[in-house]
């Protein structure tokens, strides 16, 4: 946990461990994305770090996004590999898998590309992520960055499929607008949803899974800002399908994590997923004879229908506070990010994950101290 809540620091690698064991604790989280980097390490070895803290700390298919050279990506397969058992199992049961941004208009960087078709070629799924700014490094109308945002993953897909024919791929845009009276983009508002929707949309027509981040936001804090831009952020994208949605516990255009906006932002994607349910219509949910039974001026508290259904058609918050005015100042008129601090306390106390075999954490270890020599030559 942050020692001083509200206070900005460079991230360390504990950071990814914590981080790790509070999304393996949340069920809505299928997998795990490190929402920061190891800064505390040498910057050559830190992709390595980044994913050995991981991989300790979740049971979780880990995905990442900072591996920028076929050097660094051959290492994290030898990481990946030595946990489940090879190289050739890996590619039965990739427990990682890679993003690659490209370089909005119209380009692709030379060393992350490199890397993602180390990653194909292993059987390790990969994606590349558009991120155009419309109106500056995209056309300013939405369809048009659309167009830019497609053309860079569609390029991509052609890449790697020439270069491993087959190799598992996801579909991905993240594009947003160009704050013009700031000059910086902008992650927390209306057009980042709408460009995500969108996306998930072309990635049906082409059949493929889709992933890109959402619940992003502009504020720099956990409070009311942060919680209604992801929640516009947010919703479009569990609306209309996105196999995985990230963003969680970022704040400050994804450059600042708190475990407490974690927890918070997890309370707010169970409500969108609830929203997105709907109301399931059919001769038990209807409960017409229950209705019969019970008549006018009777209650269904002890029925036992609403004990079978409770669960499933009603969302139970965590951290949301549903008590009286009265009975909340008495229990210490909490605020919800005082709420999400202490469940993030309590998961990280009570909650263990079920770390690797000492046997392949020494491999682990072995191969950073490997790459640390081997990596520094190209420094």
């Amino acid at each position: 946990m942050t020692p001083k809540p509200g206070v900005r620091r460079a991230s360390t690698k504990e950071d990814i461990a914590t981080s790790a064991k509070i999304a393996d604790y949340l069920d809505v989280i299928g997998e795990y994305w490190p929402m920061v980097t190891s800064r505390d390490v040498p910057a050559h070895v830190r992709v390595l770090h980044d994913l050995d803290a991981a991989l300790n700390n979740t049971e979780k298919h880990v995905e990442f996004e900072t591996t920028i050279t076929p050097e660094e990506a051959k290492f994290q397969i030898e990481i990946a590999a030595s946990v489940v058992g090879g190289k050739e199992k890996l590619k039965r049961r990739p427990i990682i898998s890679s993003c690659h941004c490209t370089v909005a208009p119209l380009r692709h960087a030379k060393g992350p590309t490199e890397a993602a078709i180390e990653f194909a070629k292993a059987g390790v799924p990969v994606y590349f992520l558009p991120m155009p700014q419309a109106g500056a490094t995209g056309p300013v109308t939405l369809a048009g960055s659309t167009v830019i945002a497609n053309a860079e993953s569609l390029s991509g897909l052609v890449i790697i499929q020439m270069a491993a024919p087959g190799a598992p791929m996801t579909y991905s845009s993240e594009g947003s607008n160009f704050d013009m009276k700031l000059m910086r983009w902008a992650s927390g508002n209306p057009e980042y949803g709408l460009l995500t929707a969108v996306a998930s949309e072309l990635g049906k027509y082409y059949e493929m899974p889709s992933s890109a981040a959402g619940f992003t936001t502009d504020a720099k804090i956990p409070g009311a800002q942060a919680c209604y831009e992801k929640a516009i952020t947010g919703t479009l994208p569990v609306f209309v399908g996105y196999d995985i949605v990230g963003g969680l516990g970022l704040l400050d255009a994804c450059t600042i994590f708190t475990p407490e906006q974690l927890i918070i932002d997890v309370e707010i994607a169970k409500m969108l997923v609830r929203l997105a349910q709907g109301i399931e219509v059919n001769d038990e949910t209807l409960a017409l004879d229950l209705i019969h039974k019970v008549g006018p001026g009777g209650h269904y508290l002890a029925e036992k229908h609403t004990l079978e259904h409770l669960e499933k058609e009603h969302f139970m918050p965590e951290v949301s506070d549903r008590r009286s005015y009265e009975a909340w100042k008495k229990a210490g008129s909490k605020t919800v990010v005082e709420a999400a601090r202490e469940k993030a306390k309590e998961i990280l106390k009570k909650h263990q994950p079920t770390p690797l075999e000492k046997d392949i954490q020494k491999e682990i270890k072995e191969i950073i101290k490997r790459a640390e020599k081997e990596l520094a030559k190209s420094i």
